[in-house]
C-alpha cells in the first residue's frame, strides 16, 4: 500500500510540474537598456599582414627562391605523376613529408592529387608566419635504404631522403 501511496504521490508531482512549465503567448519586448560605460582602450595591435611581408615583401628573397626552384629538376624532372607508394616518396611533396614524420621507407598508400617536390616538402612554411618557416622540415640524421649506413650532414640530411646516389 505504501508503495501505491508513493508512486501516486510521485506522479502527482510530475503532473503539477508539468502544469508549471505550460507558458501563454510572450508579451511585446521591452525597452532596451541604457550602453553600459566603455572600457579601457586595448594596446595598439600589430597589422596582420606584417608577418607575410617578412617573406613576401618587396624584397627579392622569396622571388630568387621561388625562381631557383622553378628552374630545378624539383619542379621540371619530378615525376610527380610517379604516386605509388614507393615512388611517392621521392616524387611527390606529400609522400616525402609522410616519409621524412614516420621515418617509413614508403608512403603509406599511392598518393592522390601528387604535387611535385616544392616548398612545403623542405621547409616549415607557415607554421609561425616569421622567419623561422625557413627553417628545414628536418634535419635528423639519416639511414641509408640500402647498406643501413647512418649520415649526419646538418641540413643535407633532409636532401638525402631522396639523393641516396
Amino acid at each position: 500500500m505504501r508503495i501505491r501511496l508513493f508512486f501516486a504521490s510521485l506522479l502527482s508531482l510530475a503532473l503539477a510540474l508539468s502544469f508549471i512549465a505550460c507558458e501563454g503567448d510572450q508579451g511585446p519586448i521591452g525597452p532596451s537598456g541604457p550602453i553600459g560605460p566603455a572600457g579601457p582602450t586595448g594596446p595598439e595591435g600589430q597589422n596582420g599582414a606584417e608577418n607575410c611581408l617578412d617573406c613576401h615583401g618587396n624584397s627579392q628573397l622569396i622571388t630568387s627562391k621561388v625562381f631557383q626552384w622553378e628552374n630545378s629538376v624539383h619542379l621540371l624532372g619530378g615525376h610527380y605523376d610517379r604516386n605509388d607508394a614507393s615512388c611517392a616518396v621521392c616524387h611527390t611533396s606529400q609522400g616525402f613529408l609522410e616519409v621524412v614524420g614516420t621515418g617509413a621507407t614508403a608512403a603509406a598508400a599511392a598518393i592522390e592529387d601528387p604535387l611535385p617536390p616544392n616548398c612545403y616538402s623542405c621547409h616549415q612554411i607557415h607554421q609561425t608566419y616569421t622567419e623561422a618557416d625557413w627553417a628545414l622540415t628536418s634535419t635528423e640524421p639519416f639511414t641509408f635504404w640500402v647498406g643501413g649506413e647512418t649520415a649526419d650532414i646538418g641540413a643535407g640530411n633532409l636532401c638525402l631522403n631522396c639523393h641516396q646516389a
